[in-house]
């Protein structure tokens, strides 16, 4: 496992490729992203563009989603959720 420490929170990462995913503290994704394996964003989550999860996907804090966002596998969402398609 790889740790990356910004003013902005924290990364995990395992290998390159498909594993687990945890970002915490502000986080933004915006443009093409595909995450998957285990992912976890916590703290205000903002996803805009095409962004797609999947494996099990847990979303916490303020999540804001907009643009195309596709979530698959077990999805957990908490925290006040804003959807603008």
């Amino acid at each position: 496992m790889v740790r990356h420490r910004n003013p902005r929170g924290t990364l995990e990462e395992g290998s390159p490729g498909p594993g687990p995913v945890a970002l915490s503290g502000p986080v933004a994704l915006s443009g093409p992203v595909a995450l998957s394996g285990p992912v976890a964003l916590s703290g205000p989550v903002a996803l805009s563009g095409p962004v797609a999860l999947s494996g099990p996907v847990a979303l916490s804090g303020p999540v804001a989603l907009s643009g195309p966002v596709a979530l698959s596998g077990p999805v957990a969402l908490s925290g006040p959720v804003a959807l603008d398609s």
